[in-house]
């Protein structure tokens, strides 16, 4: 069985924007903290890296195609994979590359709360790879 997981780079960059403000909120240093359009030369390794720590997750399913406003997951799942967990999959997959992409933006910023989004990703990786594993029983 097929499948196609698509994810806008965008969407998770403009996550990133979301996410960081709030975080430089709270610690009362937005300017420092936060990330905007003008860091977009910065993010792209970042993002590059997210969508690469994504993609180790997906192996053996998953071949990678990166064009410039996505990235395209192609996974290839056994027949008996349980095909109505692949909207759980996509979302799981999304959440994983935010907090990816955050906690990478957090080692130049703000690297002791860096950690923390690493070890939300930490239980994200665990449960794409339990979703991974999802079967049906033998007919």
């Amino acid at each position: 069985m097929e499948i196609k997981i698509e994810i806008e780079k965008n969407k998770i960059i403009e996550s990133l924007h979301i996410m960081s403000a709030h975080l430089g909120k709270q610690l009362q240093a937005v300017d420092i903290v936060a990330s905007c359009d003008d860091d977009l030369q910065r993010i792209e390794p970042m993002w590059y890296a997210a969508v690469t720590a994504l993609s180790m997750l997906l192996v053996p399913y998953s071949h990678l195609t990166l064009e410039e406003d996505k990235v395209i997951y192609n996974l290839k799942m056994p027949a008996n994979w349980k095909s109505e967990q692949l909207d759980n999959l996509v979302k799981h997959c999304e959440v994983y590359l935010q907090n990816a992409l955050f906690a990478n933006w957090l080692v130049y910023v703000s690297p002791e709360n860096a950690q923390f989004y690493r070890a939300l990703n930490n239980e994200g990786a665990a449960s794409i790879e339990h979703i991974l594993s999802l079967r049906r029983k033998p007919a």
